[in-house]
């Protein structure tokens, strides 16, 4: 990261937090933020929070916040939650966010929650959300829920959301579950909700489910979804499942889905699956999928796993699917994976996926992992991906990792991507981390990403860390991205922290990053 000019052009005269004295990796992280000269150009007259005399990790964090000139110039006139006052990390932390002129111009003539008075940390935040005059200039004449008379932490915030003047104007005439007469935080949640007249204008001819008459959450919950005129205009003339019927809460939900006329308008004249004759949810909501006329036209010609005679949820799932003419037009000539044929929900998911004709084809000559012949779901599964002609076309000369002879199916996995000429054109010239030779799965996913010339042409000449050497899954991923030679050409002359001489991953990670080609000083 140091080397890196444009970002990070690292000094060598500030002996405790540079990279080349860091003694610690906290020390050396915060070497490199403050060096950001762009970013943090450190002041040195601040005496507690500089990072030449930070005394711990969090004084230095918040004097590398402060001193961001073009984002926290601190103001010295405040003498409680100043970054020169501040007695403790959460009374500087809103002391930083207090003086950010742009955004939090504090006043103080409210007493109790501003920063000036502030007793605790919960208060002093209210004040600074309070504040912010362009998001909440605070009233005085509410006498329960304003700050300077809230008595609890949820009263005032209930406040401070109400007095939004631009998102929640309140009204007094309603009595329950107004913000003044609010019994509980769940009723004044609703009524806040309510009363944002651009949003939730309520109607009170409803008698169940009104906020006036709501004798429950659940149920107000319900009346102030249905009662948004310009989304869910309630119908009266279904008896099951309108809102002025519904026994239950799952019924109530599927009355209000139903009646979004420009989403769902329901059809009559299906007897199972119909809203009118739902018996169970399950069975209303697929009638409620179905009815989509925009997205689900039903045909009624396929007699197992159509919506009239689906037997089980799953079953009338993949019908619904299958009949989505634009989507999956199902060919009938495939005897074990086709929807009509389909003995179990895994076959029939299968088949749905592979009659995709315009996702994928699928090529019938290989034994097998071709659906045809697939043994289980996960050389189905494999054989759907391989015959992706447009994505994997499969080589077979490789023995041990190619679809025709994989064992198992991690080793099917790497095939499937090594395959994939366009992407892993793989090489046999690297003896241990090839995958002709791949002893293990780690390592075979190392030689992938390795012989991605475009991405990983890797060098030799490296012995500690490269992948010819490479005595660990950790040294060998250090090895990987440092011969990224567009990305971490290495240099060997910085003892400490160099990958030649890393003593620990945290060390080398550090030189990683130290060295990078790009914006190094040349």
């Amino acid at each position: 990261m140091a080397e890196m000019r444009l970002w990070l052009p690292v000094r060598a005269d500030e002996r405790l937090l540079t990279l080349n004295h860091a003694a610690t990796l906290s020390d050396a992280t915060l070497a490199l933020r403050a060096e950001m000269r762009l970013w943090l150009p450190v002041r040195a007259d601040e005496r507690l929070l500089t990072l030449n005399h930070a005394a711990t990790l969090s004084d230095a964090t918040l004097a590398l916040r402060a001193e961001m000139r073009l984002w926290l110039p601190v103001r010295a006139d405040e003498r409680l939650l100043t970054l020169n006052h501040a007695a403790t990390l959460s009374d500087a932390t809103l002391a930083l966010r207090a003086e950010m002129r742009l955004w939090l111009p504090v006043r103080a003539d409210e007493r109790l929650l501003t920063l000036n008075h502030a007793a605790t940390l919960s208060d002093a935040t209210l004040a600074l959300r309070a504040e912010m005059r362009l998001w909440l200039p605070v009233r005085a004449d509410e006498r329960l829920l304003t700050l300077n008379h809230a008595a609890t932490l949820s009263d005032a915030t209930l406040a401070l959301r109400a007095e939004m003047r631009l998102w929640l104007p309140v009204r007094a005439d309603e009595r329950l579950l107004t913000l003044n007469h609010a019994a509980t935080l769940s009723d004044a949640t609703l009524a806040l909700r309510a009363e944002m007249r651009l949003w939730l204008p309520v109607r009170a001819d409803e008698r169940l489910l009104t906020l006036n008459h709501a004798a429950t959450l659940s149920d107000a919950t319900l009346a102030l979804r249905a009662e948004m005129r310009l989304w869910l205009p309630v119908r009266a003339d279904e008896r099951l499942l309108t809102l002025n019927h519904a026994a239950t809460l799952s019924d109530a939900t599927l009355a209000l889905r139903a009646e979004m006329r420009l989403w769902l308008p329901v059809r009559a004249d299906e007897r199972l699956l119909t809203l009118n004759h739902a018996a169970t949810l399950s069975d209303a909501t697929l009638a409620l999928r179905a009815e989509m006329r925009l997205w689900l036209p039903v045909r009624a010609d396929e007699r197992l796993l159509t919506l009239n005679h689906a037997a089980t949820l799953s079953d009338a799932t993949l019908a619904l699917r299958a009949e989505m003419r634009l989507w999956l037009p199902v060919r009938a000539d495939e005897r074990l994976l086709t929807l009509n044929h389909a003995a179990t929900l895994s076959d029939a998911t299968l088949a749905l996926r592979a009659e995709m004709r315009l996702w994928l084809p699928v090529r019938a000559d290989e034994r097998l992992l071709t659906l045809n012949h697939a043994a289980t779901l996960s050389d189905a599964t494999l054989a759907l991906r391989a015959e992706m002609r447009l994505w994997l076309p499969v080589r077979a000369d490789e023995r041990l990792l190619t679809l025709n002879h994989a064992a198992t199916l991690s080793d099917a996995t790497l095939a499937l991507r090594a395959e994939m000429r366009l992407w892993l054109p793989v090489r046999a010239d690297e003896r241990l981390l090839t995958l002709n030779h791949a002893a293990t799965l780690s390592d075979a996913t190392l030689a992938l990403r390795a012989e991605m010339r475009l991405w990983l042409p890797v060098r030799a000449d490296e012995r500690l860390l490269t992948l010819n050497h490479a005595a660990t899954l950790s040294d060998a991923t250090l090895a990987l991205r440092a011969e990224m030679r567009l990305w971490l050409p290495v240099r060997a002359d910085e003892r400490l922290l160099t990958l030649n001489h890393a003593a620990t991953l945290s060390d080398a990670t550090l030189a990683l990053r130290v060295f990078s080609f790009v914006f190094r000083i040349g």
